[in-house]
């Protein structure tokens, strides 16, 4: 039992108040009397010229006494505690962007967390408490705590992410911590959480995204067509002023109409290839802030130096001018073991020494190494496509071959051209430097006559020398970037939007960034002996996947915080039927008084 509003106690000053009013002696009336029979009956109302009189009983001063004690009591607050509180909880929190929204001050984050901290303290304290932070990855924070200030400490420190958390993993969480049917699941957040009482921090779904930007850049052209998603996420229609940015500078404005729940692509023309980095911004107010701005870079094409050691190939030559991509070297074999500083070393029937590690490598009919194997030669065999990205577009190879080397693939290598034989094309990393082998001289197949021969060594190519190290321009938040860590690397790191720096592991040719919890651009710093290569990307809100939406309508228990039930009605019924007793009593005690008059 307790009060909800302790300074309504101030109205039990009425108490002595009524009492004091008991106490005061009423004022003489004079009476005009034809006799003095009834003076005796008076005459104990006038003993004493005293203001005050002695307190006696009266039924009516005890029951205005019990009005004013209610009415206080209902001013206060008065509740009682429900004790059907659980003894074993988990608690889940929704960390997701959503939670950053407005439409609950300061934010639905601010707010659940306060709500999560007053469930807790309503616990019995041998209540056993789970904490399980839904973000991208559900983090299970605290496992059957019964240090209630540890939890509340715990909650206090919680953040909402740039991306939103996957339900299904987090009903597998709570589904393997649940030990039993007396497990109870609460949740606080903005959507239904199946199976567990829910605390729903939400108002109203105000906002409109922009959630993806797109270039288009035609061939021969000298300027490029951006396109971004719009989505509307709220219950009515909104024309919304779309703006665009290239390198900070603003650039164009666009005005679009969005029906509910409905999303729009807006198209931007005549932006200069030299732009760097693009930005779509929302100029609308709405309740979450994050997601009105997108970013994204745009990859350029950069000139890789690649040198040929070859006798006479002229095919490998033609074929690799023809790379607008590549500024193509050649050398002859007799200088084999002096080359240095090339992007891609393309080694037709030689080898060097010691294989270079400051650039790609590429391979035709290698002599006899120590780097592979050799099993065996295969005459005219028959090819099949071992299903690597090297022989994209290539299912069934269509060329013939006169002899080619069958290898005993190396655990750094995977399969690129099979036979019925074995392996007569591999691709790997070796050391942090890629190799592609392929075990035949090109004079003994047909291969340069065939349009397989460009795809192939453009594919090669995109392979050994990709045209960056990141995997894309730009990914939704709480995905992993993907990293392609250049030869000769001595210090690979990320910086975030905030500008704290994050170093990458450089031990393996690639590795992935995982850190992208927050929106913005990201900067990946490669530094090397000879050079420091800089790439940028971004990161933005993603789409609310349609999960979210379906669980966003899933029906399930609503849950008030608050354990403490109010008595102000049970009060009010009872200052209601104590008012009318007194009523009836003050009346009938009139009437009496009249008929004795």
């Amino acid at each position: 039992m307790g009060f909800f509003n302790i300074a309504g106690l101030t109205a039990l000053i009425c108490l002595p108040i009524i009492i004091i009013l008991y106490m005061l002696r009423p004022k003489n009336i004079p009476y005009s009397l034809p006799s003095l029979y009834l003076w005796k009956m008076m005459s104990n109302e006038i003993e004493s010229a005293s203001q005050f009189q002695k307190l006696k009983s009266s039924l009516l001063m005890f029951l205005q006494l019990a009005i004013a004690l209610l009415i206080a009591f209902m001013l206060a607050g008065l509740f009682i505690k429900n004790s059907q509180m659980p003894d074993r909880v988990i608690l889940v929190v929704d960390c997701s962007v959503s939670m950053k929204s407005t439409d609950i001050e300061p934010t639905r984050m601010e707010y659940a967390k306060e709500q999560a901290i007053t469930y807790i303290k309503q616990l019995n304290k041998e209540a056993q408490v789970t904490l399980i932070s839904l973000k991208d990855i559900p983090e299970i924070l605290l496992t059957d705590e019964t240090d209630h200030s540890l939890v509340a400490s715990s909650i206090k420190d919680l953040s909402a992410i740039d991306a939103y958390s996957d339900i299904n993993l987090a009903l597998q969480a709570t589904a393997a911590l649940k030990k039993d049917e007396g497990t109870t699941i609460v949740y606080f957040g903005d959507r239904a959480f199946p199976g567990a009482e829910n605390v729903v921090v939400s108002k109203d779904n105000n906002n409109i995204a922009v959630h993806n930007i797109a270039y288009t850049i035609y061939t021969g052209a000298t300027e490029m067509r951006v396109l971004a998603d719009i989505t509307n996420e709220s219950e009515t229609k909104v024309h919304v002023p779309i703006s665009l940015y290239a390198d900070e500078l603003f650039l164009d404005a666009k005005q679009v109409e969005i029906e509910p729940h409905e999303s729009a692509k807006v198209f931007f023309d005549k932006v200069p290839l030299a732009t760097n980095e693009l930005k779509v911004q929302i100029d609308r107010e709405d309740n979450l802030v994050v997601d009105n701005i997108a970013y994204t870079t745009i990859a350029k094409e950069q000139i890789k130096k690649a040198v040929l050691v070859t006798g006479s190939n002229v095919f490998l030559e033609k074929v690799f001018k023809l790379n607008k991509g590549i500024e193509l070297y050649q050398a002859e074999p007799k200088d084999i073991d002096t080359l240095k500083g090339f992007d891609l070393y393309i080694f037709d029937g030689v080898l060097p020494t010691t294989l270079p590690t400051d650039g790609a490598i590429l391979l035709f009919d290698p002599p006899e190494n120590t780097y592979f194997e050799v099993l065996g030669y295969a005459e005219n065999p028959e090819l099949f496509s071992a299903g690597h990205e090297i022989t994209t577009h290539l299912n069934k190879p269509d060329f013939a071959i006169g002899s080619t080397q069958i290898y005993e693939v190396p655990t750094w290598a995977d399969d690129v051209l099979d036979t019925e034989y074995g392996v007569c094309a591999f691709a790997g990393t070796y050391h942090g430097v890629r190799i592609v082998t392929f075990g035949f001289d090109l004079h003994s197949t047909d291969l340069p006559l065939v349009v397989d021969f460009p795809i192939l060594m453009t594919n090669a190519a995109g392979y050994l020398i990709p045209n960056s190290m990141l995997y894309s321009s730009s990914i939704p938040a709480g995905e992993g970037m993907g990293v392609r860590i250049l030869p000769n690397t001595e210090e690979a790191y990320v910086l975030n939007p905030e500008g704290l720096k994050e170093h990458l592991d450089i031990s393996n040719e690639e590795t992935l960034y995982k850190n992208t919890n927050s929106t913005g651009l990201y900067t990946l710093v490669q530094v090397s002996s000879e050079k420091e290569t800089i790439e940028r990307f971004g990161v933005n809100v993603p789409l609310r996947a349609a999960i979210e939406e379906e669980n966003s309508e899933a029906t399930s228990n609503k849950l008030e915080v608050s354990n403490k039930k109010s008595l102000f009605i049970i009060l009010g019924m009872v200052v209601l039927v104590i008012t009318v007793a007194e009523w009836f009593i003050y009346h009938y005690r009139r009437k009496i008084n009249a008929i004795k008059l």
